[in-house]
């Protein structure tokens, strides 16, 4: 019997649908939070994990890479621009190929009669976040009846043209260092040994609260503000072709969703002319940036341009490539966080150092060891498991080397089966892009712990880490934490790992049946001495961030 089904991207808009059809309608979920709704208040679902296997993460990972390949920029344009613009349009791709993947194989075995979407709109939104269904109306009226129960404008367009000035200036009596954020454990340099010799910057758009800007005094920390005031220009749009394939279906859509950002890449460009001009007239010495693209790419890309000495510390892991999906899948991580024109790449790692051997970097290579990961003292008062994945949401979803949200949620479940059973303690340290789920995760599995503690200090009563792919590997063998690669979809190995989980002491596992789940834990529980040297350099991030790092500035 066909079924009629709706979509939905909030749990606002999953009630809007319901309130105004009053039908019994079967929800699509396409992020975590409106499955876990759907399952808490029984509402009838499909779940995504019946319906899609590795099958559809090879093709669109195929078909993603053929396209983003394909696309020719029709003006010169800065790299942090250009890789800022290509993410955009992998993430409405892979959005776009999610839904009609899962709607064709749900077809298939259901038989779809009628689709139900609210409507609801965003014009110009600020970023990715925001509704977009409607876009895909064609696509769904190709194939399937589909229903626009309003056609409503959540926000007006609050966006505008702007051209922008950096507020600030650079004292030339010291040596001059300038971050593009102080995320990721940037935080570090204002504490290192002999930081009174430098003056340390960051560029920011927020303002800076009173109490920060006490802190930052007292810390020689200089925030460079940029200001913006309304341009007169309102046509700068990102100029660009791509491949026109009977496969690419999706193409008229995909460059419909691309137009609402006009506002967000014209003003991107602004900023960069605004950073020009900066450091064009500003002293600097040293320029540490942990990501290469968008406007917190902009100080790399211009800074290397004038030729100031720029050092790329990738907050992620860079893994090698074991197979072509695996290749591909990493150079899309590696694009925003490790690539471009820097003068120097740190290598944090022996598992980065082994990257290169597949991924080819354009600057000088400096094994600086561990600068931004987490690194603990050992702890003896180990409780639990810590549990941590990257997650994505339904408009910016990555495919392959990235678990899905469903995917994410058969593991939840198990993971609560073995803790319920075992009393194994298993602590979930949430992605931050999905903190808003907490609360829903809590009362759907009851036997796990749900965290938004730093992971630095879920560590120190830990023995073990379980990811699928995640910084967290990192943080966690910097910190002499073993990790489990959990993988029960037989799909993808982050590095090297040992495969027999009978074998004790080893820093990583690969896994992909929780039977042996249960097993390696029960050994990683007993006291011992395990060598880590293998992935990771063994100095501290002090001396690294002082030897390797400072050193540079001449």
């Amino acid at each position: 019997m066909s079924k009629d089904i709706c979509l939905a991207q909030t749990i606002s808009e999953l009630k809007f649908i319901l309130q105004e059809t009053k039908k019994d309608l079967i929800c699509i979920p396409l992020n975590l939070e409106i499955l876990l709704y759907c399952k808490l208040n029984n509402i009838n679902y499909l779940d995504p994990k019946n319906y899609l296997d590795n099958t559809f993460h090879q093709k669109s990972l195929e078909l993603s890479d053929e396209l983003t390949k394909s696309v020719k920029f029709l003006d010169r344009m800065d790299y942090n621009i250009k890789i800022e613009f290509i993410a955009f349009l992998r993430f409405r791709l892979h959005s776009i190929l999610f839904t009609n993947f899962l709607l064709d194989e749900i077809d298939k075995k259901e038989s779809i009669k009628e689709i139900y979407i609210s409507g609801w709109i965003q014009k110009k939104p600020k970023n990715l976040e925001d509704y977009f269904l409607f876009g895909m109306e064609d696509i769904f009226k190709k194939k399937f009846k589909t229903n626009i129960l309003s056609r409503k404008i959540i926000s007006e367009n609050i966006n505008k043209f702007y051209v922008y000035d950096i507020k600030g200036k650079i004292n030339k009596h010291k040596k001059n260092i300038l971050f593009n954020n102080l995320g990721y454990n940037f935080k570090r340099f204002l504490f290192a040994k002999g930081k009174d010799k430098y003056n340390f910057y960051f560029l920011t758009e927020e303002k800076i609260p009173l109490i920060k800007k006490i802190i930052f005094f007292i810390l020689n920390v200089n925030p460079l503000i940029l200001k913006n005031k309304l341009s007169k220009e309102n046509n700068c749009e990102i100029k660009y072709v791509f491949k026109e394939d009977k496969n690419f279906f999706f193409n008229s859509n995909l460059k419909k969703m691309m137009s609402s950002f006009d506002i967000y890449f014209h003003n991107l460009q602004q900023k960069n002319k605004a950073v020009k001009k900066f450091l064009s007239n500003n002293k600097v010495d040293l320029i540490l940036t942990n990501v290469v693209r968008g406007f917190a790419g902009s100080v790399n890309e211009i800074g290397g341009k004038l030729n100031i000495p720029t050092v790329c510390i990738t907050h992620g892991t860079i893994a090698p490539n074991f197979n072509n999906y695996d290749k591909i899948y990493k150079k899309i991580i590696a694009e925003a966080v490790f690539s471009g024109n820097s003068r120097y790449f740190a290598i944090q790692s022996k598992i980065c150092q082994q990257s290169l051997k597949t991924h080819k970097i354009n600057g000088k290579e400096i094994i600086s060891g561990n600068i931004n990961f987490a690194q603990n003292k050992a702890h003896t008062n180990k409780q639990y498991v810590v549990y941590a994945v990257t997650l994505k949401d339904f408009f910016c979803p990555q495919f392959f080397g990235v678990e899905m949200f469903y995917e994410f949620n058969d593991n939840l479940r198990k993971l609560d089966n073995i803790s319920g059973k075992d009393k194994i303690k298993i602590v979930v340290k949430v992605h931050p892009s999905q903190d808003h789920c907490i609360e829903l995760l809590k009362k759907t599995y009851k036997n796990l712990i749900f965290s938004r503690k730093k992971i630095e200090m879920l560590f120190k009563k830990s023995y073990a880490t379980i990811t699928f792919s995640s910084s967290v590997i990192e943080d966690s063998l910097n910190s002499k934490i073993p990790v489990i690669l959990l993988d029960q979809w037989k799909r993808y190995v982050h590095c090297n790992a040992e495969m027999d989980v009978s074998t004790k002491n080893k820093p990583v596992y690969y896994i992909s049946k929780f039977s042996d789940l249960e097993k390696c834990l029960e050994n990683l529980r007993a006291v011992s001495e395990i060598n880590f040297s293998d992935y990771v350099y063994q100095d501290h991030y002090k001396k690294n961030i002082l030897d390797n790092i400072l050193s540079l500035i001449k």
